[in-house]
């Protein structure tokens, strides 16, 4: 695993060696999108799928998706969290998922203002300029509204919000906050239970 840290741009993990040029991506929140959300999650024995995440993605990458996983982790900056014990757990996620579905990992270890920090869109178009991938077909998914206004500043496609993790207490905020901007040119937005119910014709 070939791992650049970039403290101005926080840290960047490429998995595998697939030109990624001119693909889609499927942008994925972590914590309570793709995995369970442990607060500060530090133990990679706690590292626990949500149903069907696995066979979403898999999904995505046989239709020509790049996925990148695009994570807040505060917990390092505040001192909760290692970058040691971070990368374990990293790690127990893509053997939880198993080989061959996440491109890279996109990291904000910072709080509680960076331009990689959710809801800036930092590390999406850091990701598109890293690996030459096509922000205006890709698609972000998320628990949360910074996830949701992360992926319309980046100027994607489509953002699709979970009720997983954070979503039942941030649907609502996610629906106010695309209503009062009605007339701007935002993404096309639905809303899903889970990154398991998520599928490709959502997104037509």
């Amino acid at each position: 695993m070939n791992t650049t840290d970039l403290p101005e741009r926080g840290w960047v993990t490429r998995h595998g060696h697939v030109d990624l040029t001119g693909r889609p991506a499927l942008f994925l929140d972590r914590d309570g999108t793709v995995i369970d959300n442990v607060p500060y999650l530090d133990d990679p024995a706690r590292v626990s799928l949500l149903t069907g995440a696995r066979e979403t993605i898999a999904a995505f990458r046989s239709a020509g998706y790049a996925v990148i996983i695009v994570t807040n982790q505060s917990g390092v900056a505040r001192g909760f969290v290692s970058p040691e014990r971070y990368r374990a757990v990293e790690a127990a996620v893509l053997a939880a998922l198993g080989p061959g579905l996440v491109d890279a990992t996109y990291v904000c270890p910072f709080h509680p203002v960076h331009p990689w920090r959710k809801p800036e869109p930092g590390m999406l178009l850091a990701a598109a300029h890293d690996l030459g991938l096509r922000l205006a077909d890709s698609t972000m998914v998320g628990d949360t509204l910074a996830d949701v206004m992360a992926g319309a500043r980046a100027g994607v496609a489509h953002v699709t919000h979970v009720l997983t993790g954070h979503g039942v207490p941030e649907r609502a905020e996610v629906a106010a906050w695309v209503n009062v901007r009605e007339d701007m040119n935002l993404p096309r937005l639905s809303f899903a239970d889970s990154l398991g119910n998520l599928y490709l014709r959502d997104l037509g």
